[in-house]
């Protein structure tokens, strides 16, 4: 499968926000989970941020809205490569 763009147009007030996002392959709307525990499908959170043990924090997660502002998030996914055992 190659990779494939999606955008999604969201108007938002002025403020400070926090967004999680991730593609549900299965249409099971649950994230799904391997062996380790670690997530199957790609995901990503505002701000790229990264939790060691489930999501990031709101605080490392959140960005202020001041403006018009166009913003883009890169997903991530779990590799076996990454594991060392």
């Amino acid at each position: 499968m190659g990779k494939r763009n999606f955008q999604k147009k969201i108007i938002l007030e002025k403020g400070i926000y926090a967004f999680k996002i991730y593609i549900n392959k299965n249409n099971n709307n649950e994230f799904d989970f391997n062996f380790f525990g670690l997530l199957k499908e790609q995901y990503g959170f505002s701000n790229d941020a990264m939790g060691k043990f489930g999501p990031p924090s709101f605080q490392d997660a959140s960005l202020k809205l001041t403006s018009k502002e166009q913003l883009k998030q890169k997903l991530n996914k779990w590799k076996k490569q990454s594991l060392r055992l």
